[in-house]
């Protein structure tokens, strides 16, 4: 069999992750359950992506999509924590009467490398959007109107924190509050995050939510972040909904919002859905926000530059690497984990 006509997969430790690398990879058919050395001609290279899915953390809540995305919640897993930093204290504010209802404004050159969906997007231009989302395309950054992702209509390649129909001028029948959007960088390089939050943000009012006696909508209103975080990891991060009179907060738990991640329409797109028109964001402690959920992308990257001789895989020590090596594509690729 020449190099030429195989596929390596070096699987650098971490863990003892060896034993579970082969389990996944046996999973989706990149390695038959043969005795080591078995081959399989067949193997797509997509397959690839659906290996890294299953090497995600056990405890995900959901996931993986197409591109192996999983997500985790604060409930699932307790160790993920709250991250909550408020970039309205220090850091660049746009108010919500400035903004206007379904208006949008543009974070130029994002700050740090930073890959989505397999994209860099290192000084790309961020468009937030007053309707509770974020897009590295500025299509659709006015839409109102919700919908399941991942769909092809606009908006996309975007992260969806809480869309739904807000509008920050509803601050008028709301006493005591003051919509405001603000974005910050903070860390240092290799640990940094771009925070996209939205501050006391009311929904657009609709009739039947419309107190006739005081004429203040009882929806309320919701306060929430995006958090970009160097690596490629995303945080949604969510404070108690409030001023909220009608059936218990279900609009700010998620009733009529889309929280998630979707792509580009160049992968179809594809995407992760948390909800869709359903308050899954109240916790088990009744009437209580589920505060964070992280994005995480797979745990492989892929080189499709190296070749190397058929050996065994074994249990690696720290720092080093084995490899098995298939046959399939004319080209070779390394994943890293």
């Amino acid at each position: 069999m020449s190099i030429a006509a195989n596929r390596l997969i070096h699987l650098t430790r971490r863990s003892g992750l060896a034993a579970r690398v082969v389990a996944a990879l046996v999973a989706v058919g990149l390695v038959a359950a043969l005795p080591m050395g078995a081959v399989r001609p067949d193997v797509p290279p997509d397959d690839a992506v659906r290996a890294a899915a299953l090497l995600a953390p056990d405890n995900i809540s959901g996931g993986p999509d197409d591109f192996g995305y999983t997500f985790r919640d604060i409930e699932v897993d307790p160790g993920i924590g709250e991250e909550w930093h408020n970039a309205c204290a220090t850091g660049t504010v746009i108010s919500g009467t400035t903004l206007g209802d379904d208006g949008s404004f543009t974070i130029s050159g994002f700050p740090f490398p930073f890959k989505y969906y397999g994209v860099q997007r290192e000084g790309a231009d961020l468009t937030v959007s007053a309707n509770g989302f974020a897009s590295f395309a500025a299509a659709g950054a006015a839409n109102p109107d919700n919908v399941g992702i991942p769909d092809a209509a606009d908006p996309n390649d975007a992260v969806y924190p809480f869309w739904d129909d807000l509008d920050p001028t509803n601050a008028l029948t709301i006493t005591g509050i003051a919509p405001i959007l603000c974005h910050q960088t903070i860390g240092t390089p290799g640990n940094r995050k771009l925070v996209v939050q939205w501050q006391e943000i009311p929904f657009s009012p609709t009739p039947d939510h419309v107190s006739a006696e005081a004429g203040t909508d009882e929806d309320g209103y919701v306060t929430f972040q995006a958090q970009f975080v160097e690596g490629g990891a995303i945080r949604f991060e969510y404070q108690q909904p409030l001023g909220c009179t009608l059936s218990d907060c279900v609009r700010g738990f998620g009733e009529s919002a889309t929280v998630g991640i979707e792509s580009s329409l160049a992968l179809g797109p594809t995407g992760l859905q948390y909800l869709h028109d359903e308050p899954v964001l109240e916790s088990k402690k009744e009437g209580q926000i589920i505060s964070s959920i992280l994005f995480e992308p797979p745990q492989l990257a892929i080189d499709k530059s190296c070749f190397a001789a058929e050996t065994l895989l074994s249990n690696p020590g720290p720092g080093t690497h084995q490899s098995i090596v298939l046959a399939g594509q004319q080209w070779v690729c390394e994943i890293r984990i």
